[in-house]
């Protein structure tokens, strides 16, 4: 299997776009992550899957942003992410831990019920704020 990444960099946004493939060259699954800025937030949106693949990339790439900008508020709008397992989730929370350490905001929006459900039954949606539209940020 291979992954192939491409970066796409300039002063307002960062597409992280993966791509596995099986050894006869079929793509498996595509994983995107497109960080931009918005007035009062920086908007990260996923698309795809955060499992063992895509959670290291996404949760490093999403840490760097929370370091280097300046915003106080980070949404990751998760509306395309139909599944996460249990990397995906210590990427999260490992994302909340690190925003609070840098007395910043963390919330994710969009939650596609299946994914919504996960977190309630770890009781996650009890220390993340978690909102079902943009327009409630």
């Amino acid at each position: 299997m291979k992954i192939y990444s491409l970066f796409e960099y300039s002063k307002k946004y960062v597409i992280i776009y993966l791509r596995h493939k099986n050894e006869n060259g079929g793509v498996i699954m595509d994983f995107t992550v497109d960080f931009s800025e918005q007035e009062n937030f920086y908007l990260i949106k996923v698309e795809g899957e955060i499992d063992a693949y895509h959670s290291a990339t996404f949760k490093q790439k999403t840490k760097e942003k929370l370091t280097e900008l300046s915003h106080t508020k980070y949404v990751i709008d998760m509306s395309l992410v139909s599944y996460i397992d249990s990397a995906g989730l210590g990427a999260i929370v490992s994302l909340l831990k690190e925003s609070r350490n840098l007395k910043k905001e963390l919330i994710l929006v969009g939650l596609q019920p299946q994914v919504r459900k996960i977190f309630e039954m770890t009781k996650l949606d009890k220390i993340v704020k978690i909102v079902d539209t943009i327009d409630e940020i």
